[in-house]
């Protein structure tokens, strides 16, 4: 067996290099130019660019290498994981009613405002509904940009097709029901008395 120790300041700046690419993967124009309108692509870049520790995607990456592959090969499963992390945190904080993220508003309170600046003569109750929609359309785009990104394994990147399907049928079937199962019974139990 092979034990490999890492201080931790280098775990933290292996952690921060993992973060950084995943970001380039992220911040690819030709992805952004398909949000539109501005609300959009605003709402669905708030989370993806706000920070984070990456830790998912860093995992990724560092089990890609340590079984043998190329971590820049698995670098779109990466960004997609975490991208999927953050359409779910999006949904959340909708459903938990949170009104912060990161050190910052949640999308849909983030948008709430928008509403509240653009609209002042809507009611506050639909300036909310207008920042809980687009925090919903959000997460909904986010989650369709994760698997596009993970179809960049066998389009781009050479992975068989079969593997990348595969990958995708576990995330968008087992880790939704999962997680959407483990959301429910949060929700439930919080109604107990």
């Amino acid at each position: 067996m092979i034990m490999i120790t890492l201080q931790r300041n280098e775990f933290f700046e292996e952690l921060s290099s993992c973060a950084d690419r995943v970001r380039e993967v992220l911040n690819r124009q030709d992805y952004h130019s398909r949000f539109m309108p501005d609300d959009l692509r605003n709402s669905v870049m708030m989370y993806t660019l706000s920070g984070g520790k990456r830790l998912r995607p860093a995992i990724l990456l560092w089990c890609c290498g340590a079984v043998g592959g190329d971590p820049s090969v698995a670098l779109p499963a990466a960004a997609a994981v975490e991208l999927f992390h953050t359409w779910t945190l999006v949904h959340d904080d909708i459903i938990d009613r949170d009104d912060r993220r990161r050190g910052g508003s949640t999308v849909h309170e983030h948008f709430h405002q928008v509403a509240k600046e653009r609209h002042p003569e809507l009611s506050d109750q639909e300036q909310r509904h207008y920042g809980v929609s687009v925090a919903v359309l959000a997460g909904d785009v986010q989650h369709g940009w994760s698997i596009s990104l993970m179809t960049e394994l066998a389009r781009k990147n050479g992975i068989d097709p079969a593997v990348t399907l595969h990958l995708i049928e576990q995330l968008d079937n087992k880790v939704i029901n999962l997680l959407v199962s483990g959301e429910l019974l949060d929700i439930q139990y919080c109604q107990r008395p």
